[in-house]
């Protein structure tokens, strides 16, 4: 897996090369941007969603993915068309362990943050050249939220990842449209230039 620097509007093109997190210690902690969809934007306030809690998200290509029509599903936007970027520190380790889908505000089979393997395949066959990540980010396992900090160095220790914080609730269809405007690039440095123009 490698990982894209997050950088800041304007220095893109001077950007450092994705991090390769193959060639990391699995002790290591990195931090990460991840996009969570949501349906309504009231949804926003709850706990879950402000700290990723209990919940599935995903990397930088899934934010296309998810949206456009005929990629993850026939219509676009299964999850629903508002979404938000979460900062979290991950072990390195725990990009391997194994992904578990949170359904329902838990997940049954998750201990630890978990990620899939690379997504590759869209929804009418053809495949992407590079592919996307899914991740969940459990804060007890079984079901239902734990009563501890997941902004805590010990959820970090306890289930392998930290929240940092978050950013404000973006429209997905908005970012679709500048998406198009920019020639419908798939490179992920471009995408990342594409939010950060709709941010």
């Amino acid at each position: 897996m490698r990982l894209l620097p997050i950088v800041s509007e304007g220095d893109v093109e001077e950007a450092a090369e994705a991090l390769d997190l193959e060639g990391l210690p699995e002790d290591a902690t990195v931090t990460v941007r991840v996009y969570r969809f949501f349906e309504e934007l009231d949804d926003e306030a709850q706990i879950w969603e402000k700290e990723l809690r209990n919940v599935n998200s995903g990397s930088l290509l899934w934010l296309l993915v998810h949206m456009k029509p005929k990629m993850h599903s026939v219509k676009g936007a299964k999850y629903g068309t508002w979404f938000t970027a979460h900062y979290v520190r991950v072990r390195v380790a725990h990009f391997k362990s194994q992904y578990h889908m949170c359904e329902g505000g838990g997940s049954p089979h998750a201990k630890t943050f978990g990620s899939t393997p690379t997504m590759k395949r869209l929804v009418g066959g053809d495949e992407l050249s590079t592919g996307y990540f899914w991740f969940a980010s459990p804060d007890r396992h079984g079901s239902g939220s734990a009563q501890q900090d997941v902004r805590d160095p010990e959820n970090l220790e306890k289930h392998g990842w930290q929240h940092i914080g978050r950013e404000q609730p973006l429209d997905g269809h908005a970012f679709l449209a500048d998406w198009a405007k920019h020639g419908s690039p798939m490179d992920e440095r471009a995408l990342q230039t594409v939010l950060h123009m709709l941010a």
